[in-house]
């Protein structure tokens, strides 16, 4: 979760880059993580929350993720 310019934004990875604007109240889909800098290079985002999965190499392997 960024701040930046009053807004909050949110950037989630699924089969897609997910980005939550609140200021705009939608949720935007984009193909690559390239695509998203196109659009957000030029803020001045400031972290607020960072979030991460870890997957376990071995299970990854195996065909299972486990989070922690």
């Amino acid at each position: 979760v960024f701040r930046t310019e009053g807004r909050d934004i949110c950037f989630a990875r699924e089969e897609k880059w997910l980005v939550y604007d609140n200021s705009l109240s939608e949720v935007k889909e984009f193909d690559s993580w390239e695509k998203v800098l196109e659009e957000y290079s030029r803020s001045s985002f400031c972290p607020q929350i960072i979030f991460f999965e870890r997957i376990d190499p071995v299970s990854e392997a195996a065909g299972t993720e486990v989070t922690v």
